[in-house]
């Protein structure tokens, strides 16, 4: 029996952990969204459109995760190249996954807010923008190279050293708004009311759990993808 098969779990076959991670993400989602729609004000000093700045609940907790999330993705990949154990590089892989799906949709609602805020979808020189942008496109070739690339431990170490590059993004990522000239607004200089600071809050809270959970299970199916992988290898051999 291996060690996943020995952890508790719910009749449905799903580790109870992640089954109150589910539940914590779908109370958190269901309570943050009526918050959103229906107890947060609408900030009429900026003079955006009520369904843009709902967006905004949605875009800031989903970046903040998918920079966030890189903590994971370093920790995983300076890991592996230490200590050569899959179940670090398993490790890695669901958390550069979970920040590729999160840095997606900060990609889609960016612009949904960003066309009535600055009257354009994107700013080619924008350096938030831009170096965002960079690091979303380390994620994507992190994802071709584990698809494309015959399995083995270049294929992990190649991996790691991405992972380890696009960490090392995020920092320039944050500064970029506090030192750039660029039409991101200012955290510091957002001038925004308790509720709607409590509402953004249960956002985060709630992607936190959605970001936690997507993760673990994206490992584990790693996991179980690399022992079908030796096991079919293991019957090729037989036949031979």
């Amino acid at each position: 029996m291996s060690r996943s098969d020995s952890r508790p779990s719910t009749p449905s076959g799903l580790p109870v952990t992640d089954l109150i991670m589910v539940l914590l993400s779908g109370v958190l989602l269901a309570v943050g969204l009526y918050m959103v729609f229906y107890y947060a004000p609408l900030l009429k000093h900026n003079g955006l459109p009520w369904w843009s700045q709902k967006i905004f609940y949605i875009h800031l907790p989903v970046a903040w995760g998918s920079m966030s999330g890189f903590i994971l993705v370093f920790i995983g990949s300076v890991a592996y190249i230490i200590t050569r154990k899959e179940s670090w590089d398993n490790f890695a892989v669901g958390a550069a996954e979970a920040c590729l799906l999160f840095a997606t949709l900060v990609l889609v609602t960016g612009p949904l807010w960003g066309k009535p805020s600055w009257n354009t979808y994107w700013k080619w020189d924008d350096p938030r923008l831009m170096s965002f942008f960079a690091m979303w496109l380390l994620l994507v070739a992190y994802q071709i190279l584990r698809m494309y690339t015959e399995e083995g431990e270049s294929k992990r170490l190649t991996s790691a050293a991405i992972g380890i590059l696009g960490s090392i993004s995020v920092p320039f990522v944050y500064l970029s708004v506090k030192f750039g000239n660029t039409l991101h607004p200012r955290p510091a200089k957002m001038q925004i009311g308790s509720k709607v600071q409590i509402t953004t809050w249960v956002m985060l809270l709630a992607f936190f759990f959605v970001f936690l959970l997507f993760f673990r299970i994206r490992r584990r199916l790693e996991g179980q993808r690399n022992r079908l992988y030796r096991l079919n290898q293991l019957v090729s051999d037989l036949d031979e």
